[in-house]
C-alpha cells in the first residue's frame, strides 16, 4: 500500500526563487521537515490503488485543462503556529486565489481519486487524530485527508521548523526583497510519499501554460 501526495506547483520563475531561499535556509540551519520539498501547495494525501495509465491521464488532463493555469497573488510570510501533527512550527508564503480555483480543482480531484482510494487513514494522523477539531476529523473520516474545502488554506511552505524564532529571522532576512505579486500555478504533480522519512518521489506531472 502506497501513500501519494497530489500538489499544484508554481511557474518556474517564482519556483526557482523559493528554491533558492530554501537552499540558503538549509545551509544556515540544516534540514528541517519539508524544507527540501519542491515549492508547492498540497491538495490531497492518501492511500490509493495503482491509478496511472492512459484513462487516468486523460481524466487528469481534462481537469488541468479546466483550471490550469491558476492565477494567484503571493502576499506575505505567514505561519500557522505549532502544527498539531508534527509539533513543529510552520513558515510559508500566503496566497490569494481570487476565483477559488484551487479549492475547485481539489473538489474535482477528490471525486476522481475516490475511485482509487484505499479507505485507510495515513499514519501521520494516528497520534494527532483526537487532538484535531471535529471538521478536520470529519474530513479524515470522509476523505482520508483533513484539509478539504473551506478548511484548505492554500500556501507555499518553506518548511516546519524545530527552532521557529531562528528560522523566522533567517527567512525574514532572505525575503526582504522577495518579489511578492501575481504568478500562476501551472503544474499538477503526483508524488509517492515515504511515510518514514517524509521524502517525496515524483511519479507524474501535468502542466498547462496559456
Amino acid at each position: 500500500m502506497k501513500c501519494y501526495v497530489i500538489t499544484i506547483e508554481p511557474e518556474k520563475k517564482i519556483k526557482n526563487k523559493v528554491l533558492n531561499i530554501k537552499n540558503k535556509i538549509f545551509k544556515e540551519i540544516g534540514n528541517q521537515l519539508y524544507l527540501q520539498d519542491p515549492p508547492h501547495s498540497t491538495l490531497y494525501i492518501g492511500y490509493f490503488h495503482d491509478f496511472l495509465g492512459d484513462k487516468f491521464s486523460k481524466e487528469i488532463k481534462s481537469i488541468c485543462k479546466k483550471y490550469l493555469p491558476i492565477p494567484i497573488e503571493i502576499l506575505k510570510i505567514d505561519n500557522f503556529g505549532k502544527d498539531i501533527i508534527s509539533g513543529k512550527e510552520s513558515i510559508f508564503l500566503s496566497i490569494k486565489d481570487r476565483k477559488n480555483n484551487i479549492k475547485k480543482i481539489q473538489k474535482d480531484l477528490l471525486e476522481l481519486m475516490s475511485k482509487y482510494r484505499i479507505n485507510e487513514v495515513p499514519k501521520r494522523y494516528d497520534k494527532s487524530y483526537k487532538l484535531l477539531s471535529k471538521p478536520l476529523q470529519d474530513n479524515i473520516n470522509k476523505y482520508g485527508y483533513p484539509f478539504v474545502g473551506d478548511i484548505l488554506i492554500p500556501h507555499i511552505s518553506f518548511g516546519l521548523f524545530d527552532n521557529y524564532k531562528k528560522a523566522h529571522k533567517i527567512i525574514t532576512d532572505l525575503t526582504r526583497d522577495f518579489p511578492y505579486g501575481h504568478y500562476k500555478f501551472n503544474n499538477l504533480v503526483f508524488y509517492e510519499l515515504n511515510e518514514t522519512t517524509e521524502g517525496l518521489k515524483k511519479i507524474a506531472s501535468f502542466s498547462m501554460n496559456k
